[in-house]
């Protein structure tokens, strides 16, 4: 195929081209509104990846145009709203002149050279958007809650006569947690803490799972608030924090979190791995190094595993270098 800057770009060239654009930007798309919103670095990635498909795009246009011996500026009409909606047209729709032109002799390429970079990339474009749909339809169909089921019925009648009962209490929450009744589960546990004098702390932890599932994070993040305050030496709830703001994409918070679940309990195996994996999200790798040793130090039979050993000399080289740059 000629270069993007040549003379002219024919049009079934130009044609394969921008299909192959539109399938990579499609693909792109669907990978950053499933990750981006989490760390900036995908938004970063995504404009600077689709900023030059763009513009090498662009420098397509310019070919074609002068395929139609046009002026192959013309192709920035590309970027204005409305109007680009008829050039594009006029690049996908017109024949090339057959004869020569002020810019050169009539393009002899076809474009098979794109047709397996198209495939590919509507592949790409057809697999992201299949899993991005299962994915979907698995969490409207977690989400759906079934019929009320006999158990259930039992529960909420034995609940209505006896109001402040711990353990019905208990048991309908554990119950509507199965059949998918989130909503309920809220709804059980703040009617029956208002109403009630002694608390149930087991129904707490079910709200807790009802709203993560719900994806109400402010809810879920209320009830955890909640129950480190009222228990302020318990690691297992700052750790439940702590993975809610991982899930969320706030890392701050998150090592903040797992910061308390290893002071109040050191020996908490998985925390470090993730307190570890934050600071490196976070760009701290002399912090990340910091967990890592003392997870190493905790566990010495760990620290002998080959995988181990090559990371804390990676996050050694990293600390090292981040504070040569500062």
């Amino acid at each position: 195929m000629q270069g993007a800057f040549s003379q002219r770009i024919s049009r079934s060239v130009y044609l394969k081209a921008t299909l192959f654009v539109w399938a990579l930007l499609g693909f792109l798309g669907v990978g950053y509104a499933t990750v981006g919103s989490r760390n900036p670095l995908p938004t970063l990635l995504f404009l600077l990846i689709s900023t030059g498909i763009s513009l090498w795009h662009l420098s397509l246009a310019a070919g074609r145009f002068r395929d139609l011996n046009i002026p192959g500026y013309r192709a920035l009409w590309l970027l204005v709203p409305l109007a680009n909606i008829y050039f594009m047209g006029l690049l996908l729709l017109s024949k090339g002149s057959q004869e020569p032109n002020p810019y050169g002799p009539p393009p002899l390429d076809s474009g098979s050279e794109f047709t397996a970079p198209l495939v590919t990339a509507l592949l790409l474009l057809g697999l992201s958007l299949g899993l991005r749909y299962f994915n979907t339809v698995e969490k409207i169909t977690r989400q759906v809650p079934t019929a009320y089921t006999m158990s259930e019925i039992g529960l909420q009648k034995r609940l209505k006569e006896t109001p402040c009962h711990a353990q019905s209490a208990y048991n309908l929450a554990q119950a509507y947690l199965q059949s998918r009744h989130y909503q309920d589960v809220l709804d059980l546990e703040q009617k029956f803490q208002a109403q009630c004098p002694d608390k149930v702390v087991q129904l707490n932890w079910a709200a807790f799972d009802a709203a993560k599932r719900l994806d109400d994070f402010p809810r879920a993040e209320k009830i955890i608030s909640d129950l480190i305050e009222a228990h302020p030496e318990d690691a297992d709830y700052f750790a439940w924090r702590g993975m809610l703001y991982e899930t969320r994409g706030d890392l701050a918070k998150a090592a903040k979190d797992f910061e308390s679940v290893l002071r109040l309990k050191p020996k908490m195996q998985s925390i470090p791995l993730n307190l570890r994996d934050a600071y490196r999200q976070l760009n701290q790798p002399c912090q990340a190094l910091k967990v890592q040793k003392r997870y190493s130090a905790l566990y010495s039979d760990v620290a002998q595993d080959p995988g181990v050993q090559e990371l804390t000399g990676k996050l050694e080289a990293e600390c090292k270098a981040a504070g040569k740059s500062s």
